[in-house]
């Protein structure tokens, strides 16, 4: 269902989602990771509205969007599924310095 909200880009129902699924399966990795996107994309809307109006900072969803990031890598990374993009994903969020921007 999570994923069905990520191709709508209603990142708040993904939240709403994956955060019912972990309750019932706290080690979810693919939970973690759709909360991640979803934290992602709402700090990318974030920062892009910040950066036309010519204040940009980075987005508070960042530390929320890493955190779940990292969490999924943990289990992720055990059955091969987490990718050199992921990889590059969880790079654009720690980097401050720039403002984010979608993932190729």
């Amino acid at each position: 269902m999570a994923v069905a909200f990520l191709r709508l880009r209603q990142w708040q129902q993904v939240l709403e989602v994956s955060d019912a699924a972990l309750y019932r399966h706290p080690n979810t990795a693919h939970c973690f990771y759709n909360k991640g996107l979803a934290y992602f994309f709402l700090a990318l809307e974030q920062e892009q509205a910040l950066f036309q109006g010519g204040r940009w900072h980075p987005a508070g969803h960042r530390n929320q969007a890493l955190q779940a990031l990292q969490d999924a890598r943990s289990n992720l990374e055990r059955s091969s599924l987490w990718t050199e993009k992921d990889d590059q994903l969880v790079n654009s969020l720690q980097n401050l310095d720039s403002c984010l921007s979608k993932p190729m």
